[in-house]
């Protein structure tokens, strides 16, 4: 399993298809593994709630699929784990911040 923790593209590079190209580049060179990240939780509660669904939206137009679970660090922020190549378990994902 490959997780990624952060990904972020300059703003003067934003929309310019970056982002996608550096996402792809991670699928095809680890296409043998699971590849997952967390996302914040899209809600219409929070301020920011369009840049998480047009996050959410990036990721799933690459492929990634939601897991069924929500995912809470230190009960701070809730996340929303997207996985391709295979589905990927909240235990496995609680591990990895244990």
């Amino acid at each position: 399993m490959l997780y990624i923790l952060y990904l972020a593209i300059s703003k003067a590079y934003q929309n310019k298809g970056y982002g996608k190209a550096v996402v792809n580049e991670i699928i095809n060179k680890y296409s043998n593994y699971r590849i997952c990240l967390n996302i914040e939780e899209v809600n219409p509660k929070f301020l920011n709630n369009n840049q998480r669904i047009k996050r959410k939206n990036f990721f799933q137009l690459l492929g990634f699929e939601s897991q069924d679970y929500l995912f809470s660090n230190y009960e701070v922020v809730t996340f929303v784990t997207m996985s391709i190549n295979g589905d990927v378990s909240y235990k496995e994902i609680h591990a990895l911040f244990d």
